[in-house]
């Protein structure tokens, strides 16, 4: 269903971005980045962003724009991203 979706949407390759919020801090940080990194290859420090909840207790980390060629690298980097237990939620 996704992928028949994606190829009436999308136009590869495309810019995109992956957010991910879990716990674990800078440690969760360099899982979220590592995981898109091991798909598209090296990220420019300027593409990764975070934010700490009021709290402190989650951190959102936003990795891109980045470029992907295919809806499968898409679904890779989200299975890497769901990989790691202190992702709560991926965006």
């Amino acid at each position: 269903m996704w992928r028949k979706l994606d190829l009436k949407v999308n136009k590869y390759p495309i810019q995109r971005s992956f957010t991910a919020i879990g716990t674990g801090g800078q440690e969760f940080r360099k899982a979220m980045v590592a995981a898109v990194e091991s798909v598209v290859g090296s990220v420019h420090t300027e593409c990764i962003s975070e934010r700490h909840s009021s709290a402190r207790n989650y951190i959102s980390v936003t990795v891109g724009p980045v470029w992907v060629e295919n809806g499968d690298q898409i679904i890779r980097i989200y299975a890497n991203m769901k990989e790691d237990s202190r992702a709560r939620w991926i965006i």
